[in-house]
């Protein structure tokens, strides 16, 4: 293809001219020409009248001009279906600055700006290769390929509580931790229970409990599984690797058991062999074994058990599996526990939630009786508190996915029986 650009030629007599009126006129010539030359895809010939006498030499750096030269870069991008979608260069050099974007080494059309704008709604046929080469009369630069990649937007999963733990003494009586469940939805629920002492020596800490039992029943008060020793099974072990439970060796006193959950109320009992006298530190925990999207789910969990200070803090932990966030309330009972004829309560729980760092995220002393938490409790049919006076603690709170611990305190480091409960909120 031969390709003659249109100079805006005009005739010159043919005089000499003063040297800095040739480089004025000469430039303006030039850079006319220059724009029509790039105008054209492909040059083979070009065919330029020099008659005039006028220089076509282009200008220099001596002249205070310069070649482009990119100071930003454009970026790799990552976007989902539906999402605005452009690419940007930061150039300096002389006018004119001209711009060629290209896709898989193909030229855009039209795509002639410092900013691409490639979609207002990027769809997956907008992925490839960009790259953009920029050109004056001194010179080309090209930039980096960057890589642009439209994805689907990621599934909504709505969020659920999918693990609880408690950290506690256990002893008799009102010693006995209990964690407390709520499976709703459509069928039954496959769910793993574990009760963790003496390899939690492993971890530092001391006084566990040598030889925990657990128990799990569904109301009315029907056993639907127990352990007194997990024995050391492949499969039972591999349930621990595939929920993100740590290993207990093989032939520890540890408790751990698959259980099939009926729809409705049920709770975890761990004891010691004689309840009565077995006393010590243990961890009891539950997992949900079903996937994310089944039928059923945990709607509240809540631990009973003796919060005490330093290693016997009552400390809860709790993992929301999903991709949305969820509201939850929160509540550390004491006082109204009384109402139940529990003794030896915690007399002024303080209540804390934190994230997987350790970071404080939400505290109360005095839920206060606020009308809100005494509506939110009322629709979710949380026992009503003893008074809006109370000693107890409230937390309405919101989290995203992730781990996190709640821990009950007594004020000034006193101790007693407290209710940890977790209820998710619609």
């Amino acid at each position: 293809m031969n390709c003659t650009p249109s100079l805006p030629w005009q005739p010159f007599p043919r005089r000499p001219v003063s040297t800095a009126g040739t480089r004025c006129r000469s430039r303006a010539v030039l850079i006319a020409f220059f724009a029509s030359l790039m105008s054209c895809a492909t040059v083979d010939s070009l065919a330029v009248d020099t008659t005039s006498g006028i220089s076509a030499t282009p200008p220099t750096a001596a002249d205070g001009v310069g070649g482009p030269v990119i100071t930003s870069q454009p970026t790799n991008t990552q976007v989902t279906v539906g999402s605005p979608l452009s690419l940007s260069v930061t150039v300096t050099g002389t006018d004119p600055l001209i711009y060629e974007w290209s896709k898989n080494g193909n030229r855009l059309s039209g795509a002639t700006g410092s900013t691409i704008v490639i979609s207002n709604s990027a769809q997956i046929s907008d992925s490839g290769t960009y790259q953009v080469r920029i050109i004056n009369l001194l010179g080309i630069a090209l930039s980096n390929s960057v890589t642009v990649t439209v994805s689907n937007p990621a599934p909504v999963v709505p969020s659920r509580l999918t693990n609880i733990s408690m950290r506690a003494v256990s002893g008799a009586n009102a010693l006995t931790p209990i964690i407390g469940f709520s499976v709703v939805g459509s069928g039954s629920k496959q769910a793993l229970f574990r009760a963790v002492g003496p390899t939690l020596s492993a971890f530092g800490v001391g006084n566990v409990l040598p030889d925990p039992n657990i128990a799990i029943i569904s109301n009315p008060s029907r056993l639907v599984g127990s352990n007194d020793n997990w024995g050391g099974g492949a499969a039972l072990a591999n349930t621990f690797g595939t929920l993100g439970a740590f290993a207990l060796p093989v032939a520890s006193r540890d408790s751990a058991v698959v259980v099939t959950l009926p729809q409705g109320l049920g709770s975890v009992i761990v004891a010691g062999p004689t309840p009565a006298t077995s006393t010590g530190v243990v961890l009891v925990e539950a997992y949900d074994m079903d996937p994310i999207n089944a039928p059923t789910r945990f709607a509240n969990l809540s631990v009973r058990c003796t919060a005490g200070t330093n290693a016997e803090t009552l400390i809860v932990g709790f993992a929301i599996t999903g991709t949305t966030t969820m509201n939850l309330l929160v509540r550390g009972v004491g006082p109204s526990l009384t109402q139940f004829g529990v003794t030896g309560v915690l007399l002024d729980p303080q209540l804390f939630v934190f994230d997987a760092t350790g970071r404080v995220l939400f505290g109360n002393n005095d839920w206060g009786g606020t009308a809100s938490l005494v509506a939110t409790s009322n629709a979710i049919g949380a026992f009503p508190l003893a008074s809006p006076t109370s000693k107890d603690a409230v937390l309405q709170i919101t989290l995203g996915p992730g781990n996190y611990t709640a821990q009950v305190l007594g004020l000034n480091n006193t101790t007693g029986v407290a209710l940890v409960e977790l209820y998710q909120l619609p």
